[in-house]
């Protein structure tokens, strides 16, 4: 069995969640110049978090307890549904992926730098303007709003190198 269809079918699992999202094209040549592979690399980082999942489980605010050990069993039974757990965007560690963000200013050769630079700003100050321990507590569903509205910002980005490709 696949890791979704394994952990759909755990009682600790609530729901799993996928966001969809419009393919992006981006003229890396054009925007990013003799930079364009690392921002490739960077931007499907980015990908790869907006396409990740939400895994919701009936563990609530017990990180360090049973969901650890839960996780554990499963690094240990399964690496594969271990690997797949790790990819929830719903961990505050998930999160830190979407800072690749931050680095595309210092290779960009396109136009209109600087609304590049302040909608990447303020992504970070979103992410950065938690207080540690904070999100740990929030419930579920406003961990999935919160976490789905720092995808739609970074979408927003994506959109804007597209839109800049096009001029």
């Amino acid at each position: 069995m696949k890791p979704l269809e394994i952990l759909l079918a755990d009682s600790h699992v609530i729901e799993i969640l996928y966001d969809s999202w419009e393919p992006v094209d981006i003229d890396y040549k054009r925007l990013f110049g003799n930079r364009s592979e690392t921002a490739s690399k960077f931007i499907t980082k980015i990908n790869e978090w907006l396409d990740s999942p939400y895994i919701v489980d009936d563990f609530g605010t017990d990180h360090l307890g049973a969901r650890k050990d839960w996780r554990l069993a499963y690094a240990e039974s399964n690496p594969e549904v271990y690997h797949f757990l790790n990819t929830n965007v719903l961990r505050r560690n998930a999160i830190s992926k979407a800072m690749f963000l931050e680095l595309l200013p210092k290779s960009y050769f396109g136009q209109n730098k600087d609304e590049l630079v302040e909608l990447i700003s303020r992504f970070k100050a979103r992410v950065l303007s938690l207080p540690n321990g904070k999100y740990d507590a929030w419930p579920n569903v406003d961990k999935k709003l919160y976490v789905r509205s720092l995808k739609e910002d970074a979408y927003k980005i994506l959109k804007f190198l597209e839109g800049q490709s096009q001029k």
